[in-house]
């Protein structure tokens, strides 16, 4: 059964919560915040084929835009801001 809105937006991830799994955040004194740690399994994952290139999901691509810290700060992944790193042996 296709997720809402599949389609129209990048890959959707289809989760299920594990309610052991939602933790209360804690303040940096100790005390409890109101403030949720969520932890889901993923169980589907959902791609529009027009995302895909050469079978992989085109990232730069999709337009992704994520939050960037601060109130009205954002960030756009763009192909320039790419680059690789050697994972150590």
């Amino acid at each position: 059964m296709p997720s809402a809105g599949f389609g129209t937006r990048p890959p959707i991830l289809e989760t299920r919560a594990i309610s052991a799994d939602i933790i209360q955040l804690k303040g940096c004194k100790g005390d409890l915040v109101e403030t949720w740690l969520v932890l889901g399994e993923v169980i589907g994952v959902h791609i529009d084929a027009r995302r895909l290139k050469d079978g992989v999901f085109d990232t730069f691509g999709a337009g992704i835009v994520l939050r960037s810290g601060g109130a009205s700060a954002y960030v756009e992944i763009r192909r320039e801001s790419r680059f690789d790193m050697v994972r150590p042996a």
